[in-house]
C-alpha cells in the first residue's frame, strides 16, 4: 500500500505588472503577480498566466475625448494643456490616456503620474517627440465584477448579494458590454450604489455620503469691558441653526 502524502496547496499571488503603471516597456518586473498561478514541484516552479475572457469583438467601449488640446515634448515627462481639466476628466494616477493628433497619424499613450492643476500634469515615461494640438482620449479600464466584465473609465465596482451594484471612480458603468437597465451607473469619486429592483429588473442609482456642510460664518460681535471682543458664530451645519459664542482676543 502506497503512502498517505498530505496534499501540497500551490496558490497564485496577485500579479500587478509595472508596464501598465509606469509606462516603461523596459521594465520587467512584477509586482504581487496578481493572475499568475503557480505550477511545479521540487524548486522547479513556473507561473501560468491567466488567458482572459476571450476575444470580445462583439463589445464595444467608447473612448471619452478630454476638453481642450494637449501638448508633449521630446525627452520631457510634462503634459500641458490649453483649456483643459485635468483634475476632473484624469485625476487618477496610473489612468491612461491616448493622444492622438487630429489627423489621426499616430497615437501617444501616456499613464497618469502627478496632476499639477487643470492644465499641467506629469507623466511616468519621458516622451519621444514634441507635439502641440493633441486630442486626449480617455481609454476605458476592464474589470471583473464576479462572473460578469466590468468597463468604466476609471475606478471598480463590485456586485452585492441581491443584486446591486456598489462602486467609485469616474466615468460610465458598462457590465458585459451594456449599461444598466433604470438608471445608468455613472461612477465618481464619491461612492455610488445601483440598487436592483427584481421585480421590473431594473436599477436606480443614488450617491452615498453626506453633502459638505457650509462652512460656520461670522453673525456678529460686540465689545465687553472686562474681556475684549466677543464674537459670535453661526454654525450653518446644525439643523436648528445654533448659535454658539466664542471669546476673542481683547482689542488694544
Amino acid at each position: 500500500m502506497g503512502q498517505n502524502l498530505e496534499p501540497r496547496r500551490i496558490r497564485s499571488g496577485p500579479y500587478l505588472p509595472t508596464v501598465p503603471r509606469s509606462g516603461n516597456e523596459s521594465d520587467n518586473a512584477i509586482w504581487r503577480k496578481n493572475n499568475l498561478i503557480t505550477r511545479g514541484r521540487e524548486g522547479r516552479f513556473y507561473e501560468e498566466t491567466y488567458s482572459g475572457e476571450g476575444i470580445l469583438t462583439d463589445e464595444t467601449f467608447p473612448s471619452v475625448q478630454m476638453t481642450g488640446t494637449l501638448a508633449i515634448s521630446s525627452g520631457s515627462n510634462e503634459v500641458v494643456g490649453t483649456g483643459t481639466l485635468f483634475l476632473t476628466e484624469c485625476p487618477y494616477i496610473g489612468q491612461r490616456i491616448a493622444l492622438v493628433p487630429t489627423d489621426n497619424s499616430v497615437c501617444f499613450p501616456i499613464f497618469v503620474k502627478h496632476v499639477v492643476d487643470d492644465t499641467h500634469m506629469t507623466v511616468w515615461a519621458n516622451q519621444t517627440a514634441t507635439v502641440t494640438g493633441l486630442n486626449g482620449w480617455l481609454m476605458p479600464r476592464l474589470y471583473m465584477v464576479n462572473e460578469q466584465r466590468g468597463v468604466s473609465t476609471w475606478g471598480n465596482v463590485i456586485k452585492l448579494d441581491r443584486g446591486s451594484y456598489l462602486g467609485v471612480g469616474l466615468g460610465t458603468f458598462y457590465i458585459n458590454g451594456a449599461t444598466l437597465p433604470g438608471t445608468s451607473m455613472v461612477l465618481s469619486r464619491k461612492p455610488s450604489i445601483a440598487l436592483y429592483d427584481p421585480v421590473a429588473n431594473t436599477y436606480t442609482t443614488f450617491n452615498l455620503g453626506m453633502n459638505t456642510p457650509p462652512p460656520p460664518s461670522l453673525c456678529g460681535r460686540r465689545w465687553l469691558e472686562d474681556a475684549g471682543w466677543e464674537l459670535l458664530i453661526c454654525d450653518h451645519a446644525r439643523e436648528k441653526r445654533d448659535v454658539w459664542v466664542q471669546q476673542s482676543f481683547r482689542s488694544c
